[in-house]
């Protein structure tokens, strides 16, 4: 803890005059944005529900592509989800809209991970997109 604090001080003193964003800090420290966090939970909940390991409330949250149709698709054989049609801004923020929206931007190699590994995986993925604005 006590070098998180000793680099923390380091960047602020050396970069802080200059900088006007915390995007560097954060990147020195390997923590995620505010946003990149919450993908980062969505995804963690996603990958439960995809490895079966939710209450069976969540089972019919959402559907996979293949579920939907008969045919093979790109999309649908990469595990994604079954976009969901809304109309309205609340029906964009439900979590059967933002899974498939989400769960679409992984590679599949991620999607099929065990829990621990796709944790730390899917972290370094965020992190590595994680860029400078």
């Amino acid at each position: 803890m006590e070098t998180i604090i000793a680099r923390t001080i380091f960047f602020a003193t050396l970069y802080g005059k200059d900088t006007n964003s915390a995007l560097p800090l954060l990147n020195l420290l390997d923590i995620l944005t505010i946003e990149n966090t919450f993908k980062f939970q969505a995804f963690k909940f996603i990958h439960n529900w995809h490895i079966k390991k939710l209450p069976s409330i969540f089972t019919n949250s959402v559907t996979y592509a293949k579920d939907i149709h008969s045919y093979n698709t790109r999309y649908a054989f990469k595990d994604n989800i079954h976009k969901v049609r809304t109309r309205t801004n609340i029906g964009k923020q439900t979590i059967a809209s933002l899974a498939s929206e989400l769960w679409q931007e992984l590679l599949t190699d991620l999607k099929n991970l065990s829990s621990n590994c796709f944790s730390k995986q899917v972290k370094q993925h965020l992190l590595r997109k994680q860029s400078y604005p």
